[in-house]
């Protein structure tokens, strides 16, 4: 029997029990491997349901086995029908199907055991695949396996290097490729997890529990998501070695993605889970104690109903440039594009709806209203004017916002060992930026600031900042390297940029320049000895508006975006007359980038991609704006670079498992405490020799402390 070609699946043999596994020496391929999981991350107790495998055998058959790891069960874990059909009432189950649904399918202890020991010894010898296997192997290391080391391809990489314009996810690939057919498990499992959440309901917020699902369904569904990801990989390397796409490049991507995966093992941390619940406590308490004051009409004081309150029978009007204003957006049905929006308040729909020609209610087009924004900052100032409860509200808001994204959150989403694990991905952003979830160190604040006044006391307190919670171990220091203004670098020497350029190369204080040409102020008046002056406050202020300038405009932002990013990122109001006057002298200074932007603009629309510093394409698709071109030159560069750099930090750390985290464009380290200037500075100085050697023009790696 000869090989099939491929991607093509020839001879397919189905097992179910680990004792049909071959044996290493009887596998003649790369084997492909995925879980099925009761929830996302094992730190909030997910475990595994299901697993398969796929591999072939020297005589090109097919063998792909699903195994039940801890499958069915719902009485066990807790679970208990809610709605069965009665008659005319639908959206539930009927006693047939909650027969099938009952059985509990798990392999015997002798069998999870023999399961392990072939992953692990087959692993090995032929090494794995997956597809988006950084999943996969955070869930098999928490059944005792660490699959990490014998990773040597994920498929849903090489969807990215070779079909970058289309779905990546293994279901929808396979049936581009192979036809609608591959999928039809995947469409048996969508509506068994409808019928699931008809039946049983579900928590707010929570996913479908796949390991509740009938092992009837399940495994088919576990098995041919091997299948499919092995063949898949076996059509990528085929293609790649036929001349389509860079081989080097998905190698490339799999070592930073066997990086991202040894970062979330580590986790980061120690967190302070007690400290940071029990402020938590006290700031949900002060959330209610607040809500409670607002009066009957106003409760519960949600969103929508404050903005009714204040839009609307009130009749005030606090949105600022770049906030959604309160009114209708018509939404026609089968209509692709954004929605119209119609100027209006909660009592005009009638008005409306018979004065626009082209509204058909039988067609089921929609109005729908938009709410105003209330957000902290629109709040506050209404409280500042006078508004009633408003001060309340927008105190509300933030130490809402602060608990969500910190303190109660933080708490919740530790591990075991006390330590938060960020989801760190690739092929997620179009630049090729890393995209980060679950815990999104990405967002963690230098400064919160933080102060309410205690439920129970009445003083005012301030919680600890969320960056202080998190410990290095005793016997390290934690360390943080970081490139200088990486992107003003890379756009400006792009560009050809001189007077940005050379500013950044010999360390002048770029951002002070902004601010000195185009608002006309002394440097002198930034000196530290002018502190406490009105002088040097104003250097501050108008030195944070040219900051924002330098990155904003950088990709050509327009003065209107300006106007209304200051106000919803840094409070700022002012008036469309000064940005226009701003952002035109910054063009001026600068007008090198201007051009830039034009000329990749101009470039995107006529070829559909830009060419990378290392000679990689980034293509556009049909929703990508030729306006953004030079921001993919730039970003995406930046974004190569930094993930080359991220494997060679690794690589010259892992001695000490001190890779913890990145965070934009910045590496945190626990190094030995003895020995951590030592090793930063030795990193520091092949880092700025890569990049020099990268790029053709210097670069800066600032190491510091990681600051509380």
């Amino acid at each position: 029997m000869s090989w099939p070609a491929p991607g093509e699946a020839g001879t397919v043999k189905h097992i179910e029990d680990p004792f049909r596994l071959h044996p290493p020496e009887a596998v003649a391929s790369v084997v492909a491997f995925d879980s099925e999981t009761s929830d996302l991350h094992p730190d909030s107790g997910a475990f595994i349901g299901a697993t398969s495998v796929a591999y072939r055998l020297h005589d090109g058959t097919l063998v792909r086995g699903a195994f039940p790891y801890s499958q069915g069960g719902w009485a066990r874990k807790g679970f208990t029908p809610r709605r069965l059909v009665r008659g005319d009432i639908r959206g539930g189950m009927t006693e047939a199907q909650l027969a099938q649904w009952a059985p509990e399918r798990s392999m015997t202890d002798v069998q999870k055991a023999i399961f392990r020991a072939w992953m692990l010894d087959v692993a090995r010898v032929r090494g794995l695949v997956g597809h988006n296997a950084q999943f996969d192997v955070r869930h098999f290391r928490h059944i005792d396996l660490e699959l990490e080391p014998f990773i040597i391809w994920d498929s849903m990489l090489g969807q990215a290097e070779l079909d970058p314009l289309e779905m990546k996810g293994l279901k929808e690939t396979a049936s581009r490729i192979w036809g609608a057919e591959e999928a039809d498990d995947a469409a048996e499992l969508k509506d068994a997890l409808g019928l699931q959440k008809a039946a049983f309901g579900l928590d707010k917020g929570q996913g479908p529990r796949y390991d509740l699902v009938p092992w009837s369904i399940i495994g088919k569904y576990a098995a041919q998501d091997a299948e499919l990801t092995l063949r898949l990989t076996e059509l990528q390397v085929a293609r790649l070695l036929d001349g389509e796409g860079s081989m080097s490049a998905v190698n490339r991507a799999v070592r930073l993605n066997r990086v991202l995966m040894r970062m979330e093992r580590r986790g980061f941390g120690p967190y302070d889970v007690e400290t940071s619940r029990a402020w938590g406590e006290r700031i949900q308490a002060r959330v209610e104690q607040l809500s409670a004051s607002f009066p009957d009409e106003l409760q519960p004081p949600t969103p929508a109903r404050m903005s009714a309150f204040y839009f609307d029978q009130l009749g005030l009007a606090p949105w600022k440039p770049g906030e959604k204003p309160r009114g209708y957006v018509l939404k026609k049905a089968g209509q692709a594009g954004r929605p119209r929006f119609l100027r209006g308040t909660a009592g005009d729909r009638e008005i409306l709806a018979a004065n626009i020609a082209d509204y058909d209610p039988t067609a089921d087009d929609k109005l729908v209203m938009q709410q105003g924004d209330l957000s902290e900052p629109v709040a506050r100032r209404l409280g500042e004017e006078g508004a009633p409860y408003a001060a309340d509200y927008a105190e509300m808001i933030r130490l809402k916002t602060a608990n969500q994204m910190f303190y109660a959150n933080y708490a919740k989403l530790a591990g075991k060992d006390g330590r938060l694990r960020a989801e760190l991905r690739q092929a997620q952003v179009k630049t090729g930026r890393l995209s980060s979830s679950r815990f999104n160190a990405l967002a963690l604040p230098k400064r919160v600031g933080l102060t309410f006044h205690d439920p129970v006391t009445g003083e005012e307190v301030k919680p600890p900042e969320p960056r202080s919670l998190f410990l290095p171990r005793p016997g390290v220091t934690r360390m943080n390297l970081d490139l200088s203004q990486a992107e003003l670098r890379v756009g400006s020497e792009t560009a050809r940029c001189e007077t940005m350029a050379s500013a950044l190369r010999e360390g002048r204080d770029l951002h002070g320049i902004t601010t000195s040409e185009v608002f006309g102020l002394d440097p002198a008046d930034g000196a530290d000895d002018r502190q406490g002056t009105a002088a040097y406050r104003e250097w501050k202020a108008k030195r944070d508006i040219a900051k924002r300038l330098n990155f904003g405009l950088l990709f050509g932002m327009g003065y209107k975006t300006f106007q209304a990013q200051l106000w919803t990122s840094a409070g700022i109001e002012q008036s469309s007359a000064d940005c226009k006057a701003w952002c035109a002298a910054w063009h001026k200074l600068y007008p090198e980038i201007s051009e830039a932007n034009a000329r990749t603009e101009d470039w995107v629309s006529k070829r559909g991609f830009v060419t990378l510093w290392d000679g990689t394409r980034s293509y556009f698709g049909r929703y990508d704006y030729p306006r953004t071109g030079y921001n993919r030159l730039v970003q995406g560069g930046l974004a190569a670079w930094v993930g080359r750099w991220l494997v060679m930090v690794e690589n010259m750390t892992s001695e000490w498992d001190a890779f913890l985290l990145a965070v934009h464009d910045s590496a945190v380290l626990d190094l030995p405490e003895d020995r951590a200037l030592e090793i930063s500075m030795h990193i520091k100085r092949e880092s700025e020799a890569f990049w020099l050697n990268s790029f053709g023009f210097p670069g800066k790696v600032d190491v510091e402390k990681w600051a509380k």
